[in-house]
């Protein structure tokens, strides 16, 4: 949601998206993967991750939570779908219509001036009429301080 509009929310498909803190994870030419993001020892960035959630589960479950153990209420409608999965078996449903996703603050999401990577992928359903205005993923609700 877009903290200035609250017209203005995602409506679309969330398939996963990863946090990573202290590195740059692509430094040249960037082909995406077809396959979900790589967990644990097969990522050799692991130890930097800050969050990876993957939306799995059972369809119209509304329980969310990432690969390092933070939990992600859903709030509004949000739920997983099956039916129409980007990458891996579900995807998230945001509707457009006060849907998200959150969860409490840490201190793994202070990026601070260093480098930082954040992924997500996405499939977009719909659109604002003049097509100039792409909806916030991500926002920061809250400083830590």
């Amino acid at each position: 949601r877009d903290g200035s509009n609250a017209t203005r929310d995602w409506d679309g498909y969330l398939a996963e998206f990863r946090f990573t803190k202290g590195i740059a994870r692509y430094a040249g030419a960037y082909t995406p993967a077809t396959t979900p993001f790589p967990v644990g020892s097969a990522d050799p960035f692991w130890s930097s991750v800050s969050s990876l959630v993957q939306f799995k589960g059972a369809n119209a479950s509304t329980t969310f939570w990432d690969e390092v153990g933070r939990v992600w209420p859903a709030s509004g409608n949000a739920q997983l779908t099956t039916t129409t999965p980007i990458v891996g078996t579900a995807s998230g449903l945001f509707d457009g219509n006060g849907d998200y996703i959150s969860t409490n603050d840490s201190n793994d999401f202070n990026f601070g001036a260093g480098d930082f990577h954040i992924s997500a992928r996405v499939n977009p359903t719909a659109w604002f009429p003049d097509d100039t205005y792409f909806p916030a993923i991500l926002s920061q609700r809250n400083t830590i301080t």
